[in-house]
């Protein structure tokens, strides 16, 4: 019996398989610990009717906490560690203030505070939910009230008990929520009648034609065009107001929506219209459009096997530059991980750990020489210009792979 779509109910059908993987951000403290990692299928499906994208198989809660165990109480990410992710923050605040007026914000996934300190900084009350027991430890010491829980039933009750908000924000948690109607049921609960809801996801059809697929991991269960996301939110009485194009992470998009006034028609933002033209025009209706993207894709990683396999024979020492949940999957793809000797990363909480599956020793960039025996291959290709900018003088003797550029650059 065929799968059926979360928005409109419509019939699922297979669009990409990947390699069966570890979870990518579980790096463990001990080398026998990594490579005993459990292996999960990676099979994503599709709707051709709203064009929404989701996993087939979908990690259960149980199987998370498990292979999260080793970090419970120290969870690997926190929103200052990816590079321009404050600033876009400050850039949408500023456009909510602007065009808004807000006098409470709740934050679902509000990691350590970074986004709702920028209203709090404004005198605007804010209230965060996050699930990383360290991330809400950290959002707490920049005086941020912050509920260490899933976003859950338990926790809708207790926030509706003291209050309701004109600002709900969702920042790049959205595609990792198991149960999207839920999810918004409960936020319509919580959101005051003329406040305003904020989504921020990645935006596939654009992350697609700039070979991101290694944003395709176990952590994310759908991937949204804006005619999915379009029908999910009028499924839940909610209205696209605007939609924001963001840089940070490659292709992202917020959507800022408020509730659908009863008894008023309301008006279609042009934006959406010319948004689903071009998801259309670009067949992303269709499987075998994904399918096509997959080979580039596979194409590119296949070259990046071929030179490194030829810098082994030479006996030089491959490193590769970032350790996270895309990297994880980037070295499932074509094994790539068989030929890295070393993963460095400036996440300084990941130092000393050992890489889910392959067992590959993270450490601080500062621990890798600088000669011409080095070749470091950016495993997180879509920051490529701010590492190499940052490290091109550090390791001007090594040589430099960067995915995706089609080009080696050497110093």
């Amino acid at each position: 019996m065929s799968k059926k779509c979360e928005i409109c109910n419509h019939s699922l059908k297979s669009a990409v398989k990947f390699s069966s993987s570890p979870y990518g951000d579980n790096f463990f403290k001990s080398i026998n610990e990594a490579k005993s990692a459990k292996f999960y299928p990676l099979n994503v499906l599709q709707c051709s009717k709203c064009m929404i994208l989701t996993l087939e198989e979908r990690l259960s809660s149980e199987e998370k906490d498990e292979s999260l165990k080793p970090w419970r109480k120290s969870t690997l990410y926190t929103s200052n560690i990816t590079k321009g992710l404050v600033e876009t923050y400050r850039h949408l605040v500023s456009i909510l203030l602007k065009k808004h007026k807000i006098n409470s914000v709740l934050d679902i996934g509000s990691n350590d505070g970074s986004f709702l300190k920028i209203f709090s900084n404004n005198g605007i009350s804010t209230v965060g939910v996050e699930p990383s027991e360290y991330a809400a430890s950290k959002a707490e010491e920049k005086g941020i009230k912050t509920i260490n829980s899933f976003f859950n039933n338990e926790v809708v009750r207790t926030l509706k008990e003291n209050q309701t908000f004109d600002l709900i924000s969702v920042n790049y948690i959205f595609a990792n929520v198991r149960d999207i109607n839920e999810f918004l049921v409960n936020v319509n609960t919580l959101l005051n009648e003329d406040g305003k809801l904020l989504i921020t996801t990645g935006y596939h059809p654009e992350q697609l034609k700039k070979g991101m697929l290694d944003y395709i991991y176990h952590e994310h269960f759908h991937y949204f065009s804006v005619k999915s996301m379009n029908e999910l939110l009028i499924k839940h009485d909610f209205i696209i107001d605007d939609i924001i194009e963001l840089q940070d992470r490659g292709s992202s998009l917020s959507f800022i929506s408020s509730k659908k006034c009863k008894g008023k028609e309301s008006q279609i933002n042009p934006k959406i219209t010319k948004y689903i033209s071009s998801e259309i025009d670009g067949k992303f209706n269709d499987p075998s459009t994904i399918n096509n993207y997959k080979k580039y894709y596979d194409n590119e990683l296949l070259r990046i096997k071929t030179l490194l396999e030829s810098h082994k024979k030479n006996g030089k020492k491959i490193i590769g530059f970032g350790a996270s949940l895309s990297t994880s999957i980037f070295l499932y793809e074509n094994k790539i991980g068989a030929l890295i000797d070393q993963l460095i990363d400036d996440n300084e909480i990941k130092h000393d750990s050992y890489s889910p599956g392959w067992g590959i020793k993270v450490t601080s960039p500062s621990d890798v020489k600088n000669d011409t025996d080095t070749i470091i291959l950016i495993l997180a290709w879509q920051h490529s210009n701010i590492i190499y900018k940052k490290y091109k003088n550090i390791f001007s003797n090594s040589t430099w792979i960067i995915p995706f550029y089609d080009r080696i650059i050497k110093q």
